[in-house]
């Protein structure tokens, strides 16, 4: 009897020893993974890192991370660990009283399943998983009217019959503390990045609005200079000729005179026109108005009167939002347009692509527009300078592309070309979405 109780005892005293070294092996864990989650400010690497340490905190071999979305009150899945998630998985989203993730949002409070086949709260995702263990990710308020703001679900799952214990929770509970100050961490990281971009974003913006004023002033300054001193040269041309007329001179001369004349006339209305040209962009377009994109490109298609030769494909995202713009928005898209009518003029394949849609960054939502043609390509060469000032060309004047990139910046947006010798060339402008 004596040998049976010594035999009792030390299985207790054993039993005692692995919980104790168990425990002490979670904690040293947990030592280690908050050293890790404060190492790190990147929320999706947080997420990650949150679920990998608690799947090997109690040795699981399924997990999720769920985020709660309050607004919409949602449980959206962030981070998987494990064999088997189908997009019919990931995508799943459990509903009001739907599941045992739900029910640790609605109560607060962990969760501890021997056996989920038998547990009307579970959902099955996974045939093979028998037991489950989750926890609530909570922020304790200060202050006894203040409750617990709830940030989002842990939920560890395990082939094996009753596989956790009390002691996974309180472990995980204790995981759960550190991972919600690693997410706040995180998150607000996330947050002032978003807020510095928004606010270069925003400088730039102003810079390039000052940067037109000052080009503008000096634009109008100059253009009037050049008209008045240039605008006199093809009527006195014009008058010399008539004068030539009413008198006698050698025919070898008059043809001199005559052909310099012309020489004369003909240059001066060029610098008339490039002075023009450079006035453009800076006259008083109006106030900012509101535009479909979708509409304003089939209005500049209208006004560039292409060629039937010339295929045109409209991929057209529907229900965008306005964008808010000057009324030379129109313009912006008809230069680009008749560029890629000359880029094609001796193309075999003349195709023309108009592509809508809208993008989502950090920055904001922004609609943009493709414009892409099957012409001859830009050379690698012509690149760097593709928007540069007076970049000639045998069909314009160099102003074309350098305004086109100083007016869209100055709306907030962006113009970027993608092209190949051979392979004709994509124009996209970015503009920002109206509210």
């Amino acid at each position: 009897m004596e040998h049976t109780v010594d035999h009792a005892e030390a299985l207790k005293h054993s039993l005692l020893d692995k919980r104790l070294a168990r425990m002490k092996n979670q904690f040293q864990a947990l030592h280690l993974i908050d050293v890790a989650l404060s190492s790190s400010l990147e929320l999706d690497r947080v997420l990650s890192l949150i679920l990998e340490k608690a799947v090997e905190l109690v040795r699981a071999e399924h997990g999720s991370f769920r985020k709660l979305i309050a607004e919409t009150g949602e449980l959206v899945l962030q981070s998987h660990f494990g064999a088997g998630w189908t997009p019919e998985a990931i995508a799943f989203s459990p509903k009001t009283g739907q599941g045992i993730a739900r029910w640790v949002l609605e109560n607060r409070r962990p969760y501890l399943s021997a056996d989920v086949r038998q547990d009307p709260s579970n959902v099955v995702l996974f045939e093979d998983m028998r037991s489950t263990v989750a926890v609530p990710l909570q922020l304790n308020r200060e202050g006894q009217q203040k409750r617990d703001e709830i940030i989002g679900v842990l939920l560890l799952e395990s082939s094996e019959l009753a596989a956790f214990d009390q002691q996974d929770v309180e472990v995980l509970e204790s995981l759960a503390q550190e991972a919600v100050i690693a997410v706040q961490n995180a998150t607000r990281h996330q947050e002032l990045q978003s807020m510095h971009k928004k606010l270069q974003a925003e400088t730039e913006k102003r810079v390039a609005a000052e940067k037109w004023a000052i080009m503008g002033q000096a634009a109008t300054a100059l253009v009037h200079r050049i008209n008045n001193l240039m605008g006199i040269v093809p009527v006195s041309a014009n008058e010399i000729q008539k004068s030539l007329d009413k008198i006698t001179v050698p025919d070898h001369d008059r043809k001199w005179i005559m052909d310099n004349l012309g020489r004369i006339e003909r240059n001066s209305r060029f610098i008339l026109k490039i002075s023009n040209a450079l006035f453009k962009p800076f006259k008083d377009s109006g106030p900012i108005l509101r535009f479909d994109v979708n509409r304003v490109l089939n209005e500049a298609l209208k006004y560039a009167d292409l060629p039937p030769a010339i295929q045109v494909e409209r991929d057209y995202k529907e229900n965008l939002p306005q964008v808010e713009c000057h009324s030379l928005l129109i313009d912006i898209f008809l230069e680009i347009i008749t560029n890629a009518r000359h880029a094609m003029k001796e193309q075999n394949l003349q195709k023309l692509s108009l592509t809508t849609r809208l993008e989502k960054d950090d920055r904001g939502v922004w609609i943009a527009v493709d414009i892409g043609d099957t012409g001859k390509g830009i050379a690698p060469e012509k690149k760097p300078h593709l928007w540069n000032i007076f970049q000639h060309s045998t069909e314009g004047l160099g102003f074309g592309l350098w305004w086109l990139r100083t007016f869209i910046e100055r709306q907030g947006g962006t113009i970027d070309c993608a092209s190949e010798p051979g392979q004709g060339a994509v124009f996209t402008v970015r503009l920002p979405a109206g509210e």
